[in-house]
């Protein structure tokens, strides 16, 4: 008698992989709980336990969710049949609109919240800042310029970053496949404290992540 086949030969799915980055949201989500109310190295203070577990939850959750997401698009990239362009639609498609919907929420949230107290949290006081024209633009285009997400949805530069990795994951695949596993991770931690260097700005070096996460991906399926 043949054996059913699982869920996830079913569906195509790694449902481990999914359940990891549900967890790691869920960790990112409680960390920005304690931001709203306090943020160490900004606010100033001691800050009660509970905002030092939950705003610690927050940096090592990204790191894991961006490593597990290079690999779960690269393995995707890797089973499609369908060209780059579709590809790129495909994924603009799925973020975009989730982007757009966070876009409004920060607008509906900065016209709701109007002038904050001084003793408010950075987080709320960033809500009352203007946005410039690139800011505008960056919001829109969720790619290039990289918005002041923190004056309307701190959280949204994550999906900035995701968009730019959509567009450099075919490059990182391609990489992959010529080179040994450790090429891609190396070069990608090398070129992005290079450019955070010069920038005074860590953010090149989340892409190190997706860099890490393509490497395993293609090895793997080698």
């Amino acid at each position: 008698m043949a054996r059913p086949k699982s869920i996830q030969m079913r569906t195509g799915r790694d449902y481990t992989l999914d359940g990891l980055r549900g967890i790691a949201a869920i960790m990112v989500a409680l960390s920005h709980v304690a931001n709203l109310t306090w943020i160490p190295y900004v606010d100033g203070g001691e800050g009660a336990l509970w905002q030092h577990l939950l705003w610690r939850l927050g940096s090592p959750a990204v790191d894991m969710f961006i490593v597990l997401s290079g690999y779960v698009v690269a393995k995707s990239l890797l089973k499609t049949k369908v060209g780059i362009p579709v590809y790129f639609a495909s994924r603009f498609i799925r973020l975009l609109p989730v982007a757009w919907a966070a876009v409004i929420a920060g607008l509906l949230l900065r016209a709701l919240t109007g002038s904050p107290p001084e003793e408010a949290t950075a987080y709320l006081q960033n809500l009352s800042e203007p946005l410039s024209y690139a800011d505008k633009i960056g919001l829109f285009t969720m790619i290039f310029p990289i918005p002041r997400s923190e004056l309307i949805n701190p959280p949204l530069w994550t999906l900035v970053l995701e968009m730019q990795a959509v567009l450099l994951m075919p490059l990182l695949v391609m990489i992959a496949k010529k080179t040994a596993f450790w090429v891609l991770p190396l070069f990608s931690i090398i070129v992005a404290y290079a450019l955070a260097l010069k920038m005074d700005w860590g953010y090149p070096l989340y892409f190190s992540g997706f860099a890490l996460g393509t490497a395993l991906a293609v090895h793997e399926s080698k």
